[in-house]
């Protein structure tokens, strides 16, 4: 269960794009950053880095993952990540477990509307 909660939060990370601010001058590739300015970073993008995964886009329940970025890292890194992994295999779990299947009932499912975040804001099993 773990691993499959992994995986999902790879392909869908809590937090799509972030800033950062350049403390110092540096360069991405070609691209110059010069001390102060600010940067962008797709964790989503970052977590789909065929350099880091094979077959990026799919989603790969088995997959031996390397270094997510869903819930950040270093200073960056959340403090609520064990909980909200715990709170997704409940989940996971929950929905495995219903009678009749999820594939076999109608669903009423509502995302919030941010560029930023994944949220589910509603979602009814019929």
């Amino acid at each position: 269960m773990a691993g499959a909660v992994e995986e999902l939060l790879r392909l869908e990370p809590p937090v799509q794009l972030t800033s950062r601010m350049a403390t110092v001058g540096t360069k991405l590739g070609d691209q110059p950053i010069a001390e102060g300015d600010q940067a962008f970073v797709s964790i989503g993008g970052a977590n789909r880095d065929p350099a880091m995964f094979s077959d990026p886009d799919a989603l790969d329940l088995d997959r031996a993952l390397g270094v997510s970025l869903a819930f950040g890292h270093g200073v960056h890194f959340s403090a609520g990540a064990a909980l909200a992994r715990v709170e997704g295999e409940e989940v996971l779990r929950r929905l495995i477990q219903l009678d009749p299947p999820i594939e076999e009932r109608a669903m009423t499912f509502e995302s919030g509307a941010s560029a930023t975040f994944r949220r589910v804001n509603k979602l009814v099993l019929h």
